[in-house]
């Protein structure tokens, strides 16, 4: 019997993966360490196209261990002498480090050279495929920026840094996806939703409502509630993101219709952006709480609760749990029914759900970044918008889609039949 479990313990232990510190960096060369920064919403979509690129060569995937993790990144753990077929420039084992920071975050650092912090390679513990560098992050430079909108909507609502000289960059590079987003709700609010729209399994909020809400001082239970369910006393939280989140920019372009040039706003760049965050507004014995979310997982760490009222918006890319809180519909059009990524998004494919906008990459051409580095800042550019633009690389994404327009488009699954056209205050139109 002792002989049998030693047998046992034995093979437990070859079989189980096993934990190894190690310096990640040894074996890169400086060039192949790529630095991306932006949009929270678009790391899943860098994570399939860096799997991609990878091949068949082993794939590391890390992060900093938080909660709500700042820094992420992949090691393509190839041999040396590796090389890729999209990646010309590129030999041996590459690493692409990611800051979870907003949108605006994607073009500040790339135009006032600011620096942004990514994970520590030096001390990172390996288990199998997954790893964590537990170090402090280290302050880098920006190589290539993802955001969910385009440097034109922070211009239009001034809210782009200076330019300092040296500091040179491409803005606005078509990727050839589209994100889509949604409205969350909390379960007991979803429960109050359904009851006050006669016990229906998909509730709807419309437009109007939500943007009346983002703007409320008053009356905003009256607005999710108009037949007047009755709740319990209890504060409504409206979780907002920061001014520098793609998401906050894109509820407000949807909603808002902020900075564009129709809508009730009339274009102005100075047009009510939202309810500002930290502030609370007291209707009768009802409290709206307006909260600013650090991130998306912020706010879906909210809309968790079992007992609270909280709405917010998140990217589409945060699968909706069988429990906990939910995606609504807008205007009676739900994203999709079910959490597999192939029907999460039926909707933002077909045109018939329009909270949608196309991924935009900033890439820097600042010269003292040398030329092997911007040599691979090109070729990383590139593969991302190749892979990025055919819709069935995309179908492990719940929220992401391809654009129609992209240079890589393949006009067939998960490629979206609608487009802006690179223009956020358009309205999305039919392309094939």
């Amino acid at each position: 019997m002792q002989v049998k479990k030693l047998v046992l313990a034995l093979a437990v232990a070859i079989a189980a993966p096993s934990a190894f510190a190690a310096d990640l960096s040894t074996g890169v060369t400086a060039d192949n360490i790529m630095y991306v920064v932006g949009a929270t919403a678009q790391t899943k979509g860098i994570a399939i196209s860096v799997g991609r690129l990878c091949g068949t060569n082993p794939l590391i995937t890390l992060t900093d261990g938080k909660a709500v993790p700042v820094g992420k990144g992949w090691k393509c753990n190839a041999a040396a002498g590796t090389t890729y077929p999209n990646l010309p420039g590129v030999t041996g084992p590459f690493v692409v480090l990611k800051n979870e920071g907003g949108s605006l975050n994607a073009i500040t650092p790339l135009r006032n050279g600011s620096t942004q912090g990514q994970l520590d390679l030096t001390n990172c513990t390996v288990t199998g495929t997954t790893g964590t560098c537990a170090n402090t992050l280290v302050a880098k430079p920006a190589h290539i920026g993802f955001s969910d909108v385009s440097q034109k909507v922070f211009a239009a609502k001034g809210q782009l840094v200076a330019q300092t000289a040296g500091n040179t960059y491409v803005a606005d590079i078509t990727v050839g996806s589209a994100q889509g987003f949604g409205v969350v709700v909390s379960p007991a609010l979803h429960a109050l939703l359904v009851a006050d729209q006669g016990g229906t399994a998909t509730p709807s909020i419309s437009k109007s409502q939500y943007a009346s809400l983002m703007t409320a001082t008053s009356g905003f239970w009256n607005i999710l509630l108009p037949n007047g369910t009755a709740h319990l006393a209890l504060p409504l939280t409206l979780d907002r993101r920061s001014v520098t989140s793609g998401t906050q920019a894109s509820a407000e372009l949807f909603f808002l219709e902020n900075p564009c040039a129709t809508g009730p706003n009339a274009g102005s760049v100075g047009a009510t952006p939202g309810t500002a965050a930290g502030q609370s507004f007291v209707d009768g014995s009802d409290t709206l709480i307006v909260k600013q979310a650090a991130s998306s997982d912020a706010v879906l760490a909210d809309a968790a609760s079992t007992t609270a009222y909280v709405i917010g918006v998140v990217s589409l890319e945060n699968a909706q749990p069988a429990s906990s809180w939910k995606f609504v519909a807008i205007d009676g059009v739900h994203p999709g029914t079910a959490n597999a990524p192939e029907f999460q998004k039926t909707n933002l494919l077909n045109g018939k759900y329009a909270f949608a906008y196309e991924t935009v990459l900033t890439k820097s051409t600042k010269s003292t970044l040398g030329a092997p580095v911007l040599n691979n800042i090109n070729d990383f550019s590139n593969a991302f918008v190749a892979d990025l633009g055919v819709g069935a690389n995309l179908a492990t994404s719940n929220g992401l889609v391809g654009d129609p327009l992209a240079p890589a488009a393949d006009f067939l699954a998960d490629t979206s039949h609608y487009s802006r056209s690179g223009n956020e205050c358009a309205t999305p139109l039919a392309q094939w």
